[in-house]
């Protein structure tokens, strides 16, 4: 299994939970910092990460079992994808921003 197989296998909450506050010391610190190698450009913290996958989850959560999320923020749950992303890998982050200038309207 190769570095991407396990990314890739591992779960959203998994994410979340290692980003928590609780791990910052003993994960982020030390080694967590360095999935995230353009933290610097975007200037986030773990924090703010944080906060930013959890509404992400939330979002993946509800489509998943098909609750209706026309009355939820797009704009701003676009930006939070996008910052993830960008804390990640800004080409990734670019390639979305050209892709999907601006979240599609969604209509109930």
């Amino acid at each position: 299994m190769t570095a991407g197989d396990f990314v890739a296998s591992t779960s959203m909450g998994l994410w979340v939970g290692l980003l928590h506050r609780s791990n910052a010391q003993h994960l982020w610190r030390p080694v967590l910092h360095r999935a995230f190698p353009d933290v610097d450009v975007t200037a986030l913290t773990r924090g703010e990460i944080y906060d930013a996958t959890l509404r992400l989850k939330g979002l993946r959560n509800r489509m998943a079992h098909l609750e209706p999320i026309f009355g939820m923020n797009h704009i701003a749950l676009y930006g939070n994808l996008i910052d993830v992303l960008a804390s990640i890998d800004q080409d990734a982050a670019n390639f979305t921003r050209r892709a999907f200038p601006s979240p599609p309207p969604v209509r109930p």
